[in-house]
């Protein structure tokens, strides 16, 4: 219980609470402060809990990109591989155009 430093926090609200309670004095640390704190422990929490149901589609489709790195990477390289090709065809297709000196180059 001591480990986590969350609970910490909830022993301090606590704590405050009941001196505050009991003693009826003014503690040296602002109780509705660390109330504001435990609150926002607990909306973090409820986000959370929110957040991994509206997005059940997206951690499925991410489950599924991961399985498939594999595959994923050598469709990428084939894609390089296509690409590269076809760059070498289009520069040997245009290289006696572009070496050509008799052509200026146009200006605007």
């Amino acid at each position: 219980f001591w480990k986590v430093i969350a609970n910490w926090l909830d022993f301090m609200v606590v704590s405050c609470g009941v001196v505050e309670v009991l003693a009826g004095s003014e503690l040296p640390l602002n109780a509705v402060f660390l109330r504001l704190l435990r609150l926002a422990k607990v909306a973090r929490a409820l986000r959370v809990v929110k957040i991994t149901k509206v997005l059940e589609s997206l951690h499925l489709l991410l489950k599924c990109v991961r399985s498939s790195v594999e595959v994923l990477f050598w469709s990428l390289c084939l894609l390089g591989v296509i690409q590269c090709i076809a760059g070498m065809i289009i520069s040997q297709t245009l290289k006696t155009y572009l070496e050509d000196a008799s052509k200026e180059a146009q200006k605007e």
